[in-house]
Protein backbone atom coordinates (compact mmCIF):
# COMPACT_ATOMS: atom_id res chain seq x y z
CA UNK A 1 0.00 0.00 0.00
CA UNK A 2 1.01 3.11 -0.92
CA UNK A 3 0.72 5.91 1.93
CA UNK A 4 -0.72 9.47 1.05
CA UNK A 5 2.05 12.29 1.20
CA UNK A 6 1.24 12.88 4.60
CA UNK A 7 0.64 9.74 6.14
CA UNK A 8 4.18 8.75 6.28
CA UNK A 9 4.93 9.97 9.43
CA UNK A 10 1.90 8.93 11.30
CA UNK A 11 2.26 5.45 9.79
CA UNK A 12 5.75 5.35 11.30
CA UNK A 13 5.05 6.38 14.55
CA UNK A 14 2.00 4.02 14.95
CA UNK A 15 3.90 0.89 13.64
CA UNK A 16 7.21 1.92 16.13
CA UNK A 17 4.90 2.01 18.94
CA UNK A 18 3.20 -1.70 18.52
CA UNK A 19 6.72 -2.99 18.27
CA UNK A 20 8.79 -1.05 20.60
CA UNK A 21 11.61 1.10 20.85
CA UNK A 22 14.03 -1.39 18.89
CA UNK A 23 15.68 1.11 16.84
CA UNK A 24 16.03 1.69 12.74
CA UNK A 25 16.25 -2.13 11.71
CA UNK A 26 12.83 -3.62 13.16
CA UNK A 27 10.81 -1.05 12.61
CA UNK A 28 11.82 -0.54 8.42
CA UNK A 29 10.92 -4.40 8.50
CA UNK A 30 7.32 -4.17 9.96
CA UNK A 31 7.05 -1.30 7.40
CA UNK A 32 8.03 -2.62 4.48
CA UNK A 33 5.76 -5.57 5.19
CA UNK A 34 2.35 -3.46 4.56
CA UNK A 35 3.64 -0.07 3.18
CA UNK A 36 5.90 1.50 0.02
CA UNK A 37 7.09 4.98 -0.53
CA UNK A 38 9.76 6.42 -2.31
CA UNK A 39 12.48 7.77 0.99
CA UNK A 40 10.82 5.17 3.60
CA UNK A 41 13.96 4.04 4.79
CA UNK A 42 15.51 7.87 5.28
CA UNK A 43 12.12 8.91 6.88
CA UNK A 44 12.46 5.87 9.31
CA UNK A 45 16.01 6.61 10.43
CA UNK A 46 15.25 10.64 10.86
CA UNK A 47 12.10 9.13 13.24
CA UNK A 48 14.45 7.08 15.05
CA UNK A 49 16.94 9.34 15.55
CA UNK A 50 14.19 11.99 16.91
CA UNK A 51 12.54 9.47 18.85
CA UNK A 52 14.22 10.44 22.84
CA UNK A 53 13.39 6.82 24.15
CA UNK A 54 15.15 4.73 21.59
CA UNK A 55 18.30 7.36 21.98
CA UNK A 56 18.19 5.75 25.49
CA UNK A 57 17.82 2.20 24.51
CA UNK A 58 20.53 2.23 22.51
CA UNK A 59 23.23 3.96 25.47
CA UNK A 60 21.89 1.69 28.00
CA UNK A 61 20.83 -1.51 26.04
CA UNK A 62 17.82 -2.06 27.61
CA UNK A 63 14.84 0.25 27.37
CA UNK A 64 13.27 -1.44 30.55
CA UNK A 65 16.01 -0.79 32.94
CA UNK A 66 16.34 2.77 32.11
CA UNK A 67 12.58 4.03 33.17
CA UNK A 68 11.57 0.77 35.46
CA UNK A 69 10.00 1.85 38.51
CA UNK A 70 11.63 -0.03 41.87
CA UNK A 71 8.77 -1.80 43.23
CA UNK A 72 8.13 -3.44 46.79
CA UNK A 73 8.63 -7.07 47.31
CA UNK A 74 6.18 -8.94 49.11
CA UNK A 75 7.31 -11.45 51.77
CA UNK A 76 5.23 -14.55 51.42
CA UNK A 77 7.00 -16.83 53.96
CA UNK A 78 9.28 -17.64 56.37
CA UNK A 79 12.84 -18.18 54.53
CA UNK A 80 11.09 -16.85 51.44
CA UNK A 81 14.33 -16.36 48.78
CA UNK A 82 14.32 -13.25 46.13
CA UNK A 83 17.00 -13.28 44.05
CA UNK A 84 17.97 -9.71 41.99
CA UNK A 85 20.05 -9.35 38.68
CA UNK A 86 22.28 -6.59 39.25
CA UNK A 87 24.92 -6.55 36.75
CA UNK A 88 24.61 -4.32 33.88
CA UNK A 89 24.97 -2.58 31.89
CA UNK A 90 27.82 -4.25 30.29
CA UNK A 91 29.86 -2.80 26.94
Amino acid sequence: MVPRPAEPRMLIDKIHEEIGHFGAMRTLVKVKKRFLWHDRIEAIKKFIKACEKCQLAKQFGNMKSSIEEMKNIVICDLFYCVVMDTTGPLP
